[in-house]
């Protein structure tokens, strides 16, 4: 049984529109475990520089406070949005069943 041609390029468009959408994915996964390292040195960062606070080093808490809007906010943010997401489409998918 032969298949015609455009049956082939159709296969072909679906396989090259399934390894682009796993590319995009895998991008994705890697931002969101990054961002989940951000969270967890951030965490650290700031135990550290409350413990340091006691002892009248206040410079580590300084930084932490700088860094709080343009690194720490957005980070927590994209975790807790992608928790929410993950939730909804399992919640989702199991209604389906």
């Amino acid at each position: 049984m032969a298949i015609n041609t455009r049956t082939q390029n159709n296969i072909y468009k679906f396989s090259f529109h399934v390894k682009e959408s796993n590319k995009y994915i895998q991008i994705i996964e890697k931002l969101l475990v990054y961002n989940v390292f951000i969270i967890i040195f951030g965490a650290l960062f700031f135990l550290v520089s409350i413990i340091l606070g006691m002892y009248n080093i206040i410079s580590p808490l300084k930084l932490f406070q700088v860094l709080w809007t343009p690194l720490f906010i957005p980070s927590i943010s994209l975790f807790f949005t992608a928790v929410l997401i993950q939730a909804l489409i399992s919640r989702f998918k199991n209604k389906e069943k």
